[in-house]
């Protein structure tokens, strides 16, 4: 039986240039993501990457899978982003998912970071 479980990364950033860059790197990866979205107040700016859409095992999801790592490897040299990589769908209990966080900007957390004092 085959599975469907979706991953999808949202980003968000104070600098509208590393906000345009990101969507931009993701883009060149064949990912399929949003435009960057103003917030309402402080001026931060949003944006997600979608999934693929393929099931599990399949070429188009190990294809999805390569890019994503590559951008999130790309999200972790830029520490102005912050984000969080999300699994989700009817399919992911079947093949070993539960809905989660599969990774997040916060991966190796050190002293100054948000989860260290959690």
């Amino acid at each position: 039986m085959s599975h469907v479980v979706h991953h999808a990364i949202a980003a968000t950033t104070w600098k509208k240039p590393l906000a345009a860059e990101a969507v931009a790197k993701a883009r060149d990866l064949g990912l399929a993501c949003s435009d960057a979205c103003e917030a309402k107040v402080n001026g931060y700016w949003s944006f997600c990457v979608f999934p693929d859409g393929s099931t599990e095992g399949r070429e188009e999801s190990n294809s999805g899978d390569v890019a994503r790592a590559a951008f999130k490897d790309w999200l972790r040299s830029n520490p102005g982003v912050e984000w969080v990589e999300v699994a989700y769908g009817d399919d992911a209990v079947g093949c070993g998912y539960a809905p989660s966080c599969e990774s997040h900007a916060w991966d190796g957390a050190t002293a100054s970071s948000p989860t260290a004092s959690r």
